[in-house]
């Protein structure tokens, strides 16, 4: 309950104009964000994502845990960030940054211009200039205020340089080390420390220096302080800084923060928030999704009716298109590693590099060692020979591609293309740059052997050499790597969840039944239908619940899915009336799977065929609640009755995709005698 003047927010509310201005110089800041803005921030930058960060913190955690020093970790937060930005402040950013005056100007008239109205009874009362702050939902806020915040880290940078503040270093032995102080995601901070009451001082100051200049205060109530170890004199550095205690494991940016590898109870809060947005780990949350789908979250327990397996596929292939998690997190975690090669100068590459190392012309780290920890790192690294099935080396100066044993010159590498010449190579170590001869005017291939090649080598040399001059290479580029997967020879979460995953290869109905134009819910009876696994007497025998084995409809037959929705005769003279009403001539397949597959689209009019779409799903839908109603409440149509509901529900559903007027009346007149 919003109390003091401080509770409240402002809304911001802007006009269109203002926005589309807005849009254009936050596009055109965007593209120079990454070159002034420190690799500490992980926000609002092109190329950098949250979990930059949050990979950083638990490496960076981990390399202090297996050292058993002592530290602190201080989670700070900005007090209602975005409304307290100094305006001058950041201007004289901007003119620091090397900004022009007439740009300057322009953001001065972007943030300046604002005023703010208090609603009282509702209704607005006079209107009030504003003297700082940056509007919410504005395209250029989150800019500038990380232009703001960038100064926070320069700050920080400056002190640990000057060694009043240590950070937590990474590396070993083998490597240079790397220190890390802080880590910014816009105002979520994240610092590294010892537990020296003098460099809680130290940040103390600083923290008020900035908000000095800044205007931004840190809020102590979401703030929090961090014991990294057994650390004695906790109780002295939280008085000094003044916010909450908190332990390990704790969460950052929202994502576990020096957890146990594979520990359960830190994604319990994410499994709860699941529950209350459709109402572990993964075979926890998958549990959801397969009760959730078959009857909702109630505790009573429904009928799973298909296979988890048969949901997950693709439409096409008749599933719905749920993706398994086990599968998708895989294929997530593989962009990481196909960043690796992308973002050299990435913050998150460099504490990978200096903590492990980087393989032979730096495509990816070296395998991690040693057991699990809290670094997550070593279960990504685990995915690289899944990944490298994937791509083929795109040879530019081919001084980081491996002659012989990497993929570079067709589909597989020269070492297993050309066994015999392999084992004659004066260097099996080469790189492909090693093996060029480039001169001014010409280009060729100088591979050396051990011997001299044999007669019976003579074919493989032909076709070696046949294949190195096909290729066409670009010898001023830098090598590359090519998703074997993608038009655009880019890696893709989509694709590579396909890779992991093989469907069967008959072809499903699929757009008759979700291009229908139907109600959602009746589409996925159609599904079911087409399946075979809605919950008819044969289907219940099965699952061990006998029921008097006829048909609701006819009262004389079996009960199944196809007898019921095609071949019942009170069902059949429904759709034989359809038929006869429109002239045309039909064969009622066997069953439900081969309407849907055979049902075409009729000529003629556009709307008129929409709701021809809607004709076979609608007519089951009502069967089904007319077999309901017989089954369970003891209520039966008769058969002008059933016909006519039939009707009725087929035209309210075209009501709602079909305009009013002389389309509709014309398809309305073609069965309003039923």
């Amino acid at each position: 309950m919003s109390v003091e003047v401080h509770d409240f927010r402002p809304i911001s509310l802007v006009s269109g104009v203002y926005k589309i201005i807005s849009k254009i110089l936050a596009k055109r800041l965007s593209e120079v964000m990454g070159k002034i803005i420190s690799k500490s921030q992980s926000a609002f930058v092109k190329g950098r994502q949250i979990l930059d960060s949050v990979l950083i913190a638990n490496e960076c955690l981990e390399s202090r845990v297996r050292n058993s020093t002592q530290g602190l970790l201080c989670k700070l937060d900005m007090k209602k960030a975005f409304d307290h930005v100094n305006w001058d402040f950041l201007l004289y950013i901007l003119g620091k940054h090397g900004f022009g005056e007439r740009w300057c100007q322009w953001i001065k008239h972007c943030i300046t211009t604002v005023s703010f109205s208090t609603l009282i009874n509702g209704t607005p009362e006079g209107f009030f200039r504003s003297s700082r702050g940056l509007r919410q939902g504005d395209p250029l806020s989150p800019l500038l205020f990380i232009l703001v915040m960038d100064v926070l880290s320069r700050m920080l940078e400056g002190v640990v340089d000057r060694g009043f503040i240590s950070g937590f270093s990474v590396g070993s032995s083998l490597h240079e080390s790397l220190s890390v102080a802080h880590l910014l995601f816009a105002d979520d901070t994240l610092i590294f420390c010892d537990s020296d009451p003098d460099q809680i001082c130290s940040l103390r100051a600083l923290l008020l220096c900035f908000e000095a200049i800044s205007s931004l205060k840190v809020n102590l109530l979401k703030s929090e302080l961090v014991p990294d170890g057994l650390v004695n004199n906790l109780s002295e550095v939280t008085a000094i800084l003044g916010c909450k205690v908190s332990l390990l494991p704790n969460k950052y940016l929202g994502l576990p923060l020096g957890a146990p590898h594979k520990s359960k109870a830190m994604w319990d809060g994410i499994v709860e928030k699941i529950e209350c947005k459709l109402a572990g780990v993964a075979n926890r949350l998958e549990k959801i999704f397969r009760d959730f789908l078959w009857g909702g979250l109630e505790d009573e327990k429904k009928l799973h009716l298909i296979k988890w397996d048969k949901v997950c596929t693709p439409l096409s292939c008749g599933g719905l298109g749920i993706r398994k998690l086990r599968i998708f997190n895989k294929a997530l975690l593989g962009k990481w590693l196909w960043q690796y090669h992308q973002e050299g100068d990435a913050l998150w590459r460099s504490i990978i590099d200096i903590k492990y190392g980087s393989i032979w012309g730096d495509w990816y780290s070296n395998a991690v060692r040693g057991a699990y920890g809290v670094g997550v790192w070593k279960f990504i690294r685990n995915g690289w020979e899944d990944l490298l099935s994937n791509f083929i080396f795109e040879v530019g100066r081919g001084t980081r591609i491996r002659f012989w044993h990497d993929i570079w010159c067709g589909d597989v590498a020269l070492e297993n293309a050309f066994p015999s010449l392999y084992r004659i190579a004066s260097d099996k170590k080469a790189s492909v740059a090693d093996n060029m001869s480039i001169s001014a005017n010409s280009f060729h291939w100088s591979v050396s052997f051990s011997r001299v090649v044999q007669d019976w080598e003579v074919n493989d040399i032909v076709d070696f050499y046949n294949i190195l001059y096909a290729l066409k290479v670009q010898v001023g580029r830098e090598d590359g790597l090519i998703w074997t997967h993608t038009g655009n020879k880019k890696f893709s979460v989509r694709s590579y969840y396909k890779f992991f995953t093989v469907h069967p290869t008959n072809a499903f109905p699929w757009k008759s039944i979700w291009k229908s134009n139907a109600p959602f819910k009746v589409a996925f009876f159609g599904w079911l239908a087409s399946h075979g696994k809605i919950l008819t007497i044969d289907k219940l025998k099965k699952r061990g619940i006998y029921l008097t084995d006829w048909c609701f409809m006819c009262k004389h037959s079996s009960e199944s899915t196809d007898h019921l929705l095609l071949h019942c005769e009170v069902v059949k003279a429904l759709w034989d009336d359809i038929f006869t009403r429109l002239g045309i001539a039909w064969v009622m397949p066997r069953r439900v799977s081969d309407l849907f597959s055979c049902w075409r689209g009729i000529r003629g009019n556009r709307h008129i065929a929409a709701v021809w779409k809607m004709v076979p799903l609608c007519l089951m839908c009502c069967t089904w609640i007319e077999r309901n109603g017989r089954c369970f409440e003891n209520r039966e149509r008769s058969p002008d009755n059933f016909r006519a509901f039939f009707y009725h529900t087929l035209l309210l559903w075209a009501s709602s995709i079909v305009l009013y007027g002389r389309n509709f009346n014309d398809f309305y007149a073609t069965f309003r005698s039923a």
